[in-house]
């Protein structure tokens, strides 16, 4: 994955690129940010410095995709211009996406989905709380919450009238455990399967910070 897939920005963005017919497609979506906590899971596990970095630089990148748009919400899929990749041969509308906020979103909208949410929920159940305040602003509806069309704009993000499943099971979930005391669901005693559902480990580990002062 760090070999092949592994892509950095000229702004110092790392994302996951994607393989098709041996050619690097430079780009990825919300759906990928799901890897990051499951990298750093690992690398707390098995003691691993390397692939807690590369969790970490891509956590970092998952969250600019929320942070550096105008909602506060990320895009569903984005693309990006490798550091490798000659800036001036691309359209002027990408080259300034890319300045602006180190990728260039493709599909728009957001659909309420988790990816980061569960991530930032490994990364030592750090605060989500903006992530949050967006979602309630944005996609909070007098019936629920739906996934909106466009998270580019302030104005209008076009509420699609749609509340996913997945939003209580996982999305809720996530932001839920992270403002809760450690001690519940602790990463040392519980797995989380994809879809956020916790099975109790059979011998627990070490993999949970002993203090979150």
């Amino acid at each position: 994955m760090y070999k092949y897939l592994r892509s950095e920005t000229h702004y110092g963005q790392v994302f996951l690129a994607e393989i098709e017919q041996n050619y690097k497609l430079m780009q990825s979506g919300e759906l990928v940010c799901f890897m990051p906590g499951n990298l750093l899971l690992g690398a707390a596990y098995l003691n691993n410095g390397p692939i807690g970095m590369f969790a970490n630089e891509l956590m970092n990148s998952c969250y600019q995709t929320w942070t550096n748009t105008p909602t506060g919400l990320a895009p569903e899929t984005w693309s990006w211009i490798d550091k490798t990749q000659n800036m001036a041969v691309f359209p002027d509308f990408m080259r300034k996406s890319m300045i602006t906020t180190g990728f260039i979103a493709q599909d728009t909208g957001y659909d309420l989905r988790p990816e980061t949410i569960e991530s930032l929920f490994y990364f030592y159940r750090i605060t989500a709380w903006k992530i949050f305040q967006a979602i309630e602003k944005y996609c909070k509806t007098p019936s629920g919450y739906t996934r909106i069309a466009d998270v580019t704009k302030l104005s209008n993000v076009g509420w699609l009238d749609f509340e996913e499943s997945y939003f209580f099971a996982e999305t809720l979930k996530y932001l839920y455990l992270i403002f809760s005391d450690p001690s519940l669901v602790s990463l040392d005693e519980y797995v989380f399967n994809t879809e956020a559902h916790p099975f109790k480990l059979k011998t627990p580990i070490q993999v949970q910070a002993k203090s979150f002062n």
